[in-house]
């Protein structure tokens, strides 16, 4: 089964999972209306967010893991540099990424979490009640 996740930076751009083979394709967006979750590409690594099968999942460089009490989320910033730390009873997965300022004008301000996934993702994972909000928005299949 193909899923779709929506590029957390890039509008036109999605990522093409298949579920059965954990592969990934990332493509522009053309005709798919319908996306379950978002992604973003740290040049070597993907990691994304996305509901299947009424519950999170978590997919990093070609392995789905679903969500689970268990896991381990840890975001930790120093000025531009940011750290994600995914782990589990098996596995750990870390990244290691620059940070862009928050964008801000006269009439529009963004906070840390808009303009980084990585952030966004451990507020995501690290709360109840973000997790079924999340979960509520993105059940599609």
């Amino acid at each position: 089964m193909k899923i779709y996740l929506q590029s957390f930076e890039e509008f036109d751009t999605v990522l093409e999972l298949n579920s059965i083979t954990q592969k990934h394709l990332i493509i522009k967006r053309k005709e798919i209306d319908t996306t379950c979750g978002f992604f973003s590409d740290y040049n070597t690594n993907v990691v994304g967010i996305l509901c299947f099968k009424n519950a999170i999942w978590l997919y990093y460089n070609n392995l789905m893991n679903k969500y689970n009490d268990n896991m381990k989320i840890e975001y930790i910033r120093n000025n531009n540099l940011a750290r994600l730390s995914i782990s589990d009873s098996q596995n750990e997965f870390i990244i290691r990424y620059l940070v862009d300022s928050p964008l801000s004008t006269l009439t529009y301000s963004e906070e840390d979490e808009d303009s980084d996934f990585g952030l966004w993702l451990s507020n995501i994972l690290n709360s109840k009640e973000r997790r079924l909000i999340f979960l509520i928005n993105n059940s599609t299949l």
